[in-house]
């Protein structure tokens, strides 16, 4: 029998360059009372645990452990799904989906590594952070100041996912791809629909972007992702001997 997995361990909290360690402390109090372990900072400024632990209080371990990293790509590497919280709709994305909303889809497929994006205190979620989320979330609020803080953000949400019945719901099988093969594929199409001249070289191209979207809203399995591998690469081989 396969070993029962807690449903928290499954979400990896990760905060997109947080401005300030005692956010970062508060966030992972939040996590302790919670049940969530993982915490990952990509590139923090000036982090420093003393100052965390001012309001990270009983989270010491938990700071202690945290991963720190200096991409974005190296975060997710291993992930196998990836929600942004956002309070802001953006261009070739439309509406932010509404916690409620995601929480009941959450509650109707099975559950998968799966990375939580925050973004820094003063701008939010990064263009490149952006573009990695399958979907991306908006936690409700008046219409009269709709952003929350970093910390309200990930409490509030951490706290909607703790609120599940985990006995219910069931650990996906090994059977998706990891965000490192979703960014291959990202690569791959890009140079095919460079050398087809269907888009620029440019960074930020609209078009790129809005397929690369695309591809991560599939939700392939395994298999499926490997057949999309292989199809690009051939074609951008073929591609390549025409020119």
């Amino acid at each position: 029998m396969s070993p029962v997995i807690s449903s928290p361990d499954l979400f990896h909290i990760m905060l997109i360059e947080p401005q300030d360690s005692l956010n970062v402390g508060s966030v992972a109090r939040a996590m302790m009372n919670l049940g969530f372990k993982h915490l990952h900072l990509v590139r923090p400024h000036n982090f420093s645990l003393e100052k965390a632990l001012v309001t990270g209080r009983w989270a010491e371990a938990l700071l202690k452990s945290a991963s720190i990293h200096d991409s974005l790509p190296d975060a997710l590497a291993t992930m196998k799904d990836v929600i942004g919280f956002s309070s802001l709709s953006r261009p070739h994305r439309g509406e932010p989906t509404p916690l409620p909303e995601w929480m009941e889809g959450i509650k109707t497929r099975p559950i998968e590594q799966t990375a939580l994006l925050f973004g820094r205190e003063d701008t939010g979620l990064t263009t490149e952070a952006i573009e990695q989320c399958r979907m991306l979330v908006r936690i409700p609020s008046h219409h009269q100041y709709p952003a929350f803080n970093l910390a309200q953000s990930a409490l509030l949400a951490m706290y909607e996912l703790s609120r599940l019945s985990w006995d219910a719901a069931s650990a996906a099988h090994d059977e998706t791809p990891t965000w490192n093969q979703y960014e291959r594929l990202d690569q791959l199409c890009s140079e095919v629909m460079v050398s087809a001249g269907f888009r620029h070289h440019e960074e930020g191209d609209p078009t790129a972007a809005s397929v690369k979207n695309m591809l991560r809203r599939i939700q392939m399995n395994e298999r499926e992702m490997r057949i999309m591998l292989a199809l690009f690469n051939r074609v951008r081989i073929s591609l390549g001997r025409g020119q």
